[in-house]
């Protein structure tokens, strides 16, 4: 490390220079992590089933959880199937936002695979788009 110390210390490099060529390896260095994030986005398959409810919630009794009550439609526009989904979901009342939205979600995305096999349709759950109102 000292030697390289007393070899920048001779190279006489201007500021200006010595970040473009920080900023040029830093550039260089970035591009060996993409390819697989894009990559992998070019495997994914666009949505078979799409599910849209209006969403409504309900407080229980006791305070500690809460009830969602979804109501709408799921369609598998390609096998010209349709089917209404209508349930209540029953949550604790302490969970975020983002974790009551997931738990929401996946629930309506096996419901919605459960109701178009009942119609003959096999649709996995990573191919149903969920839009909640």
């Amino acid at each position: 490390m000292g030697n390289l110390t007393n070899a920048v210390k001779t190279v006489s490099v201007s500021r200006k220079r010595a970040l473009q060529l920080i900023g040029g390896a830093m550039a260089a260095a970035v591009p060996a992590r993409l390819p697989q994030a894009t990559e992998a986005g070019k495997h994914r398959q666009p949505p078979l089933v799409f599910v849209s409810v209006t969403l409504s919630v309900n407080g229980t009794s006791d305070g500690t959880r809460f009830d969602y009550g979804v109501t709408g439609l799921a369609a598998h526009p390609t096998a010209g199937k349709f089917g209404g989904i209508s349930e209540t979901i029953n949550l604790a009342a302490n969970l975020p936002p983002d974790k009551v939205r997931a738990a929401i979600v996946a629930t309506l995305k096996s419901s919605a695979v459960l109701l178009l096999g009942q119609q003959g349709e096999d649709v996995p759950e990573n191919r149903v788009s969920v839009t909640l109102l």
